[in-house]
Order: C-alpha cells, then sequence, then structure tokens
C-alpha cells in the first residue's frame, strides 16, 4: 500500500513538474514582471528551456528600461559558467526622464546607492561570459563592440573597442578602463568634432597620440578615478595653419554619493597649445596683419594647481593658470572662480592678465565678476603706436577701467548695463605733413539696457604742426576736441550719430597768427557718412557738410554773406597798416576731395578800406573759379571799384582778375584820373619782373596843378601819355614815358613868387620870362622819366603864343621833383580827411 502511495505521489509530482515546465514561460512571467515593474523595467519577451544535463537555456531575454532596451540571445546557465551569446544594448538620447515615475524610481536608485556596498556575494556561483556585446546609440555611427569573461570568480575581463578589468567585493568595485584610440578617433574627433577634410586627414595620420588608462573604485559612498592621460593631437586647418594639442599627466577625480560633492583635481596635468604663425596670417597681408602676428603667443601651456569642486550645483575653480612659453610673455590668472550651474548670473571670480610683447612693453588687466556685474581695470604701454595707424609716435599709454552689469539677463529701462574709461596718453606723434607732442585724450563709453551705446572722446594736443614746404609751417597750439557718438545696437545696420566740436587757442600762419577758432559738427554714419559744420575763425562764419562714400568725398563750403569788418582781425595780423571799413563778403565752394575738384565762388560788395595811406571804396566782384588736376583755374572775373585814393583820385576803376601759372592777374583796367581815363593792359602781382603799359588820356591839367596847391601858376588843356612801370624786385621805375597835349592849352603865371625872384635876379632873360606868364601853348612834348628812388624827369619841349606881346614862344624845359614825397603827402592828407569823415559819421550815427 505504502509503495503504490509512493508511486502515485511520485507521478503526481512528475505531473506537476510537467505542467509547470509546459507552461514555464507565462508562468515566469507572471513572476518576474510584476517585480521587474517596480523598478520600472519591463520584461518584454522571455523564451528558456532545460537541456538534457539539467542546463538551462534561454533563446531571448528583452527588457526595456526608459526606452533603453537590452535584448539577450542565446543564453546558456549551467552549473560551472553562464554564458550569453549575443546582448545588444539600444540607448536612446532621446528619453523622457521628466515622467514622475521615472524620477521617482531615478530617486529610490540613488537613494539606495548612498549606503556602504554590501554585495554578500556568494562563494560560488557560475561565471559570466558575454561573448559579444554591442552597445547602440543614434549618436554612433558604429556599435561599440565588447567581450566580457570572468575567467576567476568576481574578476570580469572586457576586451574590444574597450579594454577593462573588474574586481568585485563584499564592500567595494575596482578596476582599470583603457580606451580604444581608432575608435575614439573613429567616433568622436572624425565623425563628430571635425567636418573639415584637411583634419580628418590629420588626425587619421600616425601621429595622433590618444592614450589614457583610468583606474576606478568605488564603495557604495565614494567613486574615485585616477586617470593617466597621454594625449598628442595634430590639427591642420589648411595648408598654413597647422597646431597640436597635447594633455599629459595624472587626472584624479572623487565623487560622494552622499555628499553629492565631484571633485576633480588636474594638478598633475599639463595641457600645451601651439599653433603655427601662418594661423594668424591667412588673409592677405596688411600693416594690420604685421602687428597682430607680433603681439601674438604661439605657445600656450594651461595649469589648474588645485582642486576643482562641484557640490550639487556649486562649481568652485579656486586658481587656473594659463601662460605662453615664447617671446611674447603672457600670465593669465584666474582666481576664486564660483557659479552655480543652473544659475548663470551667480559666476564671480578674478582674472588678472599681464603680458610683455614685441611692441607693448606693458599691459596690465584686473577683472572682478560678481553677481552678473564685471569689473575691472586696465593699463597698456606701447613705444610707439601700429603702423596701421598711419602714426609715427613716440611712447604711448592707455590706461582705464570698465563696469558691466547684467551679464546673463537684461532689464528694462535706461540703467547702463556697460561703461567703460580710458585715458590715453601719447608723448609725440607724425602724420605728414601734422606734427604734434603731449596728446591727452579721455573716452567714455557706456551701453544700456536698450543697446544704446553711448561715447565721448575729448583730446587735448598742446602743440603741433603742419608743415606747408621746406620754409614755411602752420603751428597750433592749445587744440581741444570733443566727439560723441550714439549707436543703436538694437537695429539690424545700426547708425553711428556723431557730434563734435573743436577749439585751437591759436594757429601761426608765416603771415599771421589766428585765435578764437571754433568747429562744431555734427554727422550720421550707416553705409556712408554724412556730415555737417559751422567754423568760427576770428568771429568770421563758415558752414560746411561732406559725404564720405566708397563712391566719393564730396563737400560744400559756405561763406554766408557777412561784414568786412570782421576780416580786419585777420587783416590785422598779416599786416597791421590794413583795415576794412565797410562792404559784405560771401562765397561757396562745391566739389569732391577724391577726384580733386572743386568750383569757387567769392563775392565782394560795397567793400572799402584803408592801407597805410591808401584808400578805397566800394569794390565789387565776383570771383568764379575752378579747381582741377590740382590747378586753380580763374579765365576772368570783372570788377569795379568806386574810388581809389593814393595821393591822387582814381574813380570808377574796373577791369578783370584771372590767375596765370597760379599767379593772380589784373588785366584790361579802366579808370577815371583828372577829368580823363588811363588804361592798363596787365599787372601780374607778386611778379618780380614785368612791364606795365599805363595810357591815358583827356587828362585834364588844371587838376594837376591843384596838387600842388599854388594859385600863382596855372595851367589848363587836355594831355595824353603813355607810361610803361618796369618792376624789378622791390623796384618801379618808367624809362620812355612820353606826355603830349591833345589840344591847346594854356600857362599863366602871376604874382608867383620864385619866378619873380629869378626875374629880378636875372635882368636880361625878364623880357623872355615875361612871354611865359600869358601863353597860349600849342605843342607839348616831354619825355618822361622815373627813378627807383621817386625823382621825376620830365624833358618838355613847348611851343605856343603870347598873344599880348604878339609873339611865338619856343622853350625847353627840364623838371625834376619826387613824387613819392608828393604823393605821401597827398595820401596822408586824404588818410586824415577820410579818417575826420568816418569819425564824423560814426558820432552821426
Amino acid at each position: 500500500m505504502l509503495k503504490r502511495i509512493s508511486t502515485f505521489i511520485l507521478f503526481l509530482l512528475l505531473l506537476i513538474l510537467a505542467a509547470a515546465y509546459i507552461f514555464r514561460l507565462p508562468l515566469t512571467q507572471g513572476f518576474l514582471a510584476p517585480q521587474l515593474n517596480e523598478h520600472n523595467i519591463k520584461l518584454e519577451c522571455l523564451d528558456w528551456s532545460m537541456t538534457a544535463n539539467l542546463s538551462l537555456q534561454a533563446k531571448t531575454i528583452c527588457l526595456t528600461y526608459q526606452k533603453h532596451t537590452l535584448e539577450l540571445q542565446d543564453i546558456e546557465l549551467s552549473h560551472d559558467y553562464l554564458v550569453i551569446n549575443n546582448a545588444t544594448l539600444t540607448l536612446n538620447s532621446k528619453t523622457n526622464s521628466t515622467v514622475n515615475t521615472t524620477t521617482q524610481s531615478i530617486r529610490n536608485t540613488e537613494a539606495g546607492l548612498t549606503g556602504a556596498i554590501n554585495l554578500a556575494l556568494p562563494k560560488t556561483r557560475p561565471l559570466l561570459m558575454i561573448n559579444t556585446l554591442s552597445i547602440q546609440n543614434d549618436q554612433l555611427t558604429q556599435p561599440v563592440s565588447l567581450t566580457v569573461s570572468e575567467n576567476t570568480l568576481n574578476h570580469f575581463t572586457v576586451q574590444g573597442d574597450l579594454s577593462a578589468t573588474i574586481k568585485l567585493t563584499d564592500h567595494k568595485i575596482s578596476g582599470s578602463i583603457q580606451a580604444n584610440r581608432d575608435k575614439i578617433i573613429k567616433e568622436f574627433l572624425q565623425e563628430h568634432l571635425i567636418t573639415d577634410p584637411n583634419a580628418q586627414i590629420t588626425i587619421l595620420s600616425n601621429d595622433t597620440k590618444l592614450k589614457s588608462d583610468h583606474k576606478f573604485e568605488f564603495n557604495g559612498k565614494n567613486l574615485q578615478i585616477q586617470s593617466l592621460l597621454d594625449v598628442f593631437f595634430p590639427y591642420t586647418n589648411n595648408a598654413l595653419c597647422q597646431s597640436t594639442l597635447a594633455v599629459k599627466g595624472t587626472l584624479l577625480s572623487r565623487f560622494n554619493l552622499v555628499s553629492q560633492v565631484f571633485i576633480f583635481d588636474p594638478k598633475d596635468l599639463i595641457t600645451q597649445v601651439k599653433f603655427d604663425k601662418n594661423c594668424v596670417n591667412n588673409s592677405p597681408q596688411s600693416e594690420y596683419q604685421d602687428f597682430i602676428q607680433a603681439q601674438a603667443a604661439f605657445d600656450w601651456q594651461l595649469n589648474i594647481p588645485e582642486a576643482i569642486r562641484l557640490n550639487h550645483t556649486q562649481l568652485t575653480i579656486p586658481t587656473v593658470q594659463l601662460k605662453s612659453r615664447d617671446k611674447n610673455t603672457y600670465q593669465i590668472n584666474a582666481k576664486n572662480i564660483t557659479v552655480k550651474l543652473d544659475q548663470p548670473d551667480t559666476l564671480a571670480g578674478e582674472i588678472s592678465v599681464q603680458a610683455r610683447t614685441k611692441n607693448l612693453q606693458n599691459i596690465r588687466i584686473s577683472t572682478q565678476l560678481s553677481g552678473a556685474t564685471l569689473t575691472g581695470k586696465y593699463q597698456i604701454a606701447a613705444n610707439h603706436l601700429p603702423k596701421f595707424t598711419g602714426i609715427n609716435s613716440e611712447e604711448a599709454t592707455l590706461v582705464g577701467n570698465y563696469t558691466l552689469t547684467h551679464l546673463f539677463s537684461r532689464s528694462g529701462g535706461t540703467t547702463p548695463i556697460g561703461k567703460i574709461s580710458s585715458q590715453i596718453n601719447i608723448a609725440a606723434g607724425k602724420m605728414w605733413p601734422y606734427q604734434f607732442k603731449h596728446y591727452q585724450g579721455k573716452l567714455l563709453a557706456t551701453l544700456d539696457s536698450n543697446l544704446l551705446l553711448k561715447s565721448t572722446l575729448v583730446s587735448q594736443i598742446v602743440s603741433s604742426q603742419i608743415t606747408l614746404n621746406q620754409l614755411e609751417k602752420l603751428t597750433l597750439s592749445g587744440l581741444v576736441n570733443t566727439i560723441e557718438t550714439h549707436i543703436n545696437l538694437n537695429e539690424n545696420k545700426p547708425a553711428i550719430n556723431l557730434k563734435a566740436t573743436s577749439t585751437l587757442k591759436s594757429l601761426q600762419a608765416p603771415q599771421a597768427k589766428l585765435t578764437k577758432i571754433k568747429i562744431d559738427s555734427e554727422g550720421e554714419f550707416k553705409d556712408h557718412l554724412e556730415a555737417s559744420h559751422h567754423m568760427l575763425i576770428e568771429g568770421v562764419s563758415v558752414i560746411a557738410s561732406n559725404t564720405l562714400s566708397d563712391k566719393g568725398h564730396p563737400f560744400e563750403i559756405t561763406i554766408p554773406k557777412q561784414s568786412t569788418a570782421k576780416l580786419n582781425a585777420f587783416i590785422k595780423k598779416m599786416d597791421p597798416l590794413g583795415q576794412l571799413t565797410k562792404g559784405y563778403f560771401s562765397g561757396k565752394i562745391i566739389g569732391d576731395a577724391h577726384t580733386k575738384q572743386a568750383s569757387i565762388t567769392l563775392q565782394l560788395d560795397q567793400v572799402s578800406g584803408l592801407y597805410d595811406d591808401y584808400l578805397l571804396d566800394s569794390l565789387d566782384t565776383q570771383l568764379e573759379a575752378q579747381y582741377l588736376n590740382e590747378k586753380l583755374i580763374l579765365d576772368k572775373a570783372n570788377f569795379s571799384l568806386s574810388e581809389l585814393r593814393a595821393g591822387i583820385i582814381i574813380n570808377k576803376l574796373q577791369g578783370e582778375l584771372a590767375l596765370r601759372n597760379h599767379q593772380p592777374l589784373i588785366q584790361n583796367v579802366k579808370g577815371n584820373l583828372f577829368d580823363g581815363y588811363f588804361l592798363v593792359d596787365k599787372y601780374l602781382i607778386g611778379a618780380d619782373d614785368q612791364t606795365i603799359h599805363v595810357r591815358f588820356n583827356d587828362i585834364e591839367a588844371s587838376k594837376i596843378m591843384a596838387l600842388y596847391n599854388d594859385p600863382s601858376i596855372q595851367v589848363t588843356g587836355k594831355f595824353t601819355g603813355a607810361l610803361p612801370i618796369v618792376i624789378k624786385g622791390n623796384n618801379i621805375e618808367i624809362q620812355q614815358g612820353t606826355l603830349s597835349n591833345q589840344n591847346q592849352a594854356s600857362l599863366i603865371i602871376e604874382n608867383n613868387e620864385a619866378f619873380n625872384a629869378i626875374k629880378s635876379q636875372q635882368k636880361e632873360l625878364t623880357q623872355v620870362l615875361g612871354l611865359l606868364e600869358n601863353l597860349d601853348i600849342q605843342r607839348l612834348d616831354s619825355n618822361v622819366k622815373l627813378a627807383p628812388n621817386g625823382d621825376l624827369t620830365l624833358n618838355v619841349k613847348l611851343k605856343g603864343y603870347n598873344k599880348k606881346q604878339a609873339q611865338e614862344v619856343n622853350f625847353n624845359y627840364n623838371h625834376e621833383e619826387n613824387v613819392f614825397t608828393l604823393l605821401r603827402a597827398l595820401r596822408l592828407s586824404d588818410e586824415i580827411t577820410h579818417q575826420v569823415e568816418q569819425t564824423y559819421l560814426k558820432n552821426r550815427s
């Protein structure tokens, strides 16, 4: 009976086992799926069976976690080994980690890892063998292929694209990882970071070295990694620009899962970067390129002597050192850098820069960053300015400070978010033909939250010169220039609005010294520059406008109509004997500085003036000239002068003004003189060697005699003549002048003391001289000669008839006197008369 019962129970057990085996898959899934779901792991597929030798064998096992999938194929579990022939891990880079359940699961997982490891590893178990582990991701061009073997219990060896050894103990996980050079180059450098074909060829060369050995240790609370790096990476941007990156040394990393503190210690890690000089010279050569290349450093070394600390989101970097290792020395230090990674506006720290280069003898920059506000100071000193500035200078310095606020966010209103102030000093400089000494400039620039950039530059130059030629210069002193600019950086094509004021204490020209010079300017620059200017020079107003573009530099200069009395300040400084008393002047110049062409108009209206003892009244003219091919062209311009007093009075003077070989020319001159008129063919002003041909007609002799103010001698009649006036240097003379009467003239001598004295002294001449006392002149001819000293000689041949004595008279007479003295006396009389008239008119008004 017992035997039957035993047989039945055994049969029943076998029947249960057979049923369980037949329904093994749903039973296994029904048991495992809920357990895995608690950890957000989904069992997608499971197919296993028993082998003849009682080993477990699974065809596939499929697991999903946060859209990451793990598929295991051809699995066999025996007493000695767990063999997985193929394993595929697919990592989804688009995983949504914001799902509440996922987030909670992660938190639970982290919470579970914050204590010490206590694995309680079994003393014996099957050893793990994974023949092929393939890791796939859409960011990888090819899967990462690995094999995993466990030859000794809890000692794992990984080979393939990565090499690693992993050791498990009850309280620690440790091991080492070595990266495969070719895989790193293929996956990360060539495919993702570098797209330039030349660079891809370079990194695949044998010169590229990427060695890394990482030893790690994890006890459940702390993860410690020691990385030994040896990297050499040559990079070629083009055929001319080559650079290398070298990283060598030990990097220690520690992460505490309890405190969430990550410590990164690269103090034994040295990073070096080298550039070829052609990397800053890949465009056409210029003076600007030469300067940049001369100041650049091409060999750099980075050191971080203290550990970097990340506490949750708080990053702390105590010190970073970057220095150059060639002739141009740069030392860049960053200290006490802190930031919360999720709050960029908490970035704080200090940065300092010290440098000395070929042209810059001293560079010092210090910066402090705190609360999204950057403040700092800078100082730059140079032996001379760069050539591309066009200034050949001596020592120059730039000193200033700056402030930047709201670096990571912008606020409303007009609160400045940027401010910089600079002081510029240049000992001396030269831009031919301009040279200066002691330049001082103060620059203030601000940028507000509306991105409106404003700047003001105040420049002062103690003294400067403009070279006109080998002998003549213009000397400027006390130059002060203020330039204000406004730029709205919010615009797609921002316009630069300019406003400038310049004052000059004095301008010393070869002939005069000018003071009280002021220029006010306004302009706008977008695609081109348009500007207007108002100049005030010794009270004279000038208005100008100009445009500067790639198509030309047109300009217009206008002299508004204003009183000529304003010109007296200029005239007095050039020649104190000159003075303008009334009248108006105006003018306009329209041209293009690029083509060097211009049209010039100058208008003089009713201009009167005084020079020494010369007087002129009511000068009118309009000059129209052209400037072409660096030459001033003035064909002719008519002028008229109501009156000219030069000892003698000339009325209704008319003529033409022109230019001949850059010298002013007066020609075709006609004027009224002594009730007659005179003609002048031409007079080249300023020429040292010339002959002026003067002809006169209808000259009334009585008007000439009135100059002597002697009523005892009277001469009447019209006269004509020709006077060739020869100018040689400062000498004026007449050598072959002629004088003759045009109609019958008369000579009357009555009670002349000198004439009567001759008759009384020489009785024998009394009768002959008596014939001249009342003489009708029929013919008078005379040669005229004027010596350079003013001595006038007249060789007179006179033929007439004395009606009272019915006697014909032929008389030869030589007359000599200094006309300069006579004219001077007459001019003084005119000047006194003119001054009395001006005083009378002024008092009357």
